[in-house]
């Protein structure tokens, strides 16, 4: 980052319409967390497996990383190997979308069972 030398101080150059320390405190209060839906996250590898086996997905034979699951309707999802994993917001995004449902409708059917 270039300095500015004015006299006897030395700043830093900031970009034009740059919100510093007490400015971008302000605009990012009550805002913690990265993304906005990452409460839903919350859930197991194993229930969700254990929501989606009954719905008629089965495990795909294979060496893989990902424990592979598929539906003759519905889209292929991958879970982690390990059951006590949680996911990402992100895999519960997917699975979701390979569902056709939201994630937030996907979280309640898993904590519902």
């Amino acid at each position: 980052m270039p300095l500015n030398y004015t006299g006897s101080s030395v700043s830093p150059a900031f970009p034009p319409g740059y919100a510093g320390g007490a400015e971008r405190e302000a605009r990012s209060e009550g805002h913690a967390g990265k993304a906005s839906g990452s409460a839903l996250s919350a859930l197991r590898t194993r229930d969700v497996r254990r929501c989606l086996e009954p719905a008629g997905y089965r495990v795909e034979p294979g060496p893989h990383k990902y424990r592979k699951l598929r539906h003759d309707r519905f889209g292929a999802v991958l879970l982690p190997l390990r059951p006590s994993a949680p996911l990402s917001f992100v895999a519960v995004k997917q699975i979701a979308a390979a569902l056709e449902l939201t994630p937030e409708q996907l979280t309640a059917a898993v904590r519902s069972r």
